[in-house]
């Protein structure tokens, strides 16, 4: 079983960029005093808050480890320091990236708490996705061609009975081509809109009549086989939902922030 200590030591030694936000209060007391510096008891806060995250007991074995670890931690810097390696320019762009990383999370977190995603629109996000899976996988064969004339070629020979599996050997896609064309299992909304209505109106053994177009040419689409899906509870969906939805967030404030920046 590990130790208190043993749990700790391993993240002393990295970043504080994944660690809670707790509010800011001046301890009266430092934690230590190691060759006249100081430990501050918040940063012991901030680790023991991690360690309680992960499932680890608050107890005063946990705290005392924290300590030991945070003095011998301080003992390393020192040293650092004395040998002018706080100076290298090389250390002052790390211990910028760190200093401004702890700045965007702690930036992120306060505005995710002042701008909450609601119950509300984490529903409407799940029906909306739902909506576009549909009930519905589809098993796909394809043969891609660079030219509409060549697409349009392989269709007439493929009237004429010869054989999807023998023509797919002139398929530009070279992953499938080896699989006879196989795409596996998907959903229509994966496919290119210019697929997506061409391909639900097949039937199982039937292909796509009229070259597909896409950016990377021109497609032949057979398809195999169907099959109902069940798709995930919203219980069950909720926590992916929201977690694309905070992607989502912080990527459209980066962009307003970018916006009405001056960047030269």
């Amino acid at each position: 079983m590990k130790t208190a200590r043993t749990c700790v030591l391993a993240s002393l030694f990295f970043p504080l960029l994944a660690l809670p936000v707790l509010a800011a209060t001046p301890s009266a007391k430092p934690l230590a005093m190691v060759n006249g510096v100081s430990i501050n008891r918040n940063v012991a806060d901030l680790f023991v808050a991690e360690q309680v995250a992960k499932g680890q007991p608050d107890t005063q074995d946990l705290r005392a480890a924290i300590r030991e670890e945070l003095i011998t931690r301080e003992l390393f810097a020192q040293e650092a320091r004395k040998k002018g390696l706080e100076k290298n320019a090389e250390t002052q762009a790390r211990i910028e990236i760190a200093r401004q990383g702890v700045l965007v999370s702690v930036f992120i977190d306060q505005y995710l708490k002042d701008h909450p995603i609601s119950e509300s629109a984490l529903k409407a996000e799940y029906e909306r996705q739902l909506s576009l899976l549909g009930p519905t996988e589809y098993k796909l064969r394809h043969i891609l061609l660079k030219t509409e004339a060549e697409a349009s070629a392989i269709i007439q020979r493929l009237q004429h009975g010869e054989k999807f599996e023998t023509l797919v050997a002139q398929s530009l896609d070279e992953a499938s081509r080896k699989n006879g064309g196989d795409l596996g299992w998907t959903r229509p909304n994966t496919f290119p809109e210019s697929l997506r209505t061409a391909v639900i109106a097949l039937k199982p053994g039937t292909y796509t009549t009229t070259p597909l177009s896409t950016n990377n040419g021109y497609h032949v689409i057979m398809l195999d086989d169907t099959r109902k899906i069940e798709a995930p509870g919203y219980d069950k969906a909720r926590e992916r939902i929201r977690q694309g939805m905070v992607q989502d967030t912080i990527k459209k404030l980066g962009a307003e922030l970018r916006a009405a920046a001056k960047i030269e």
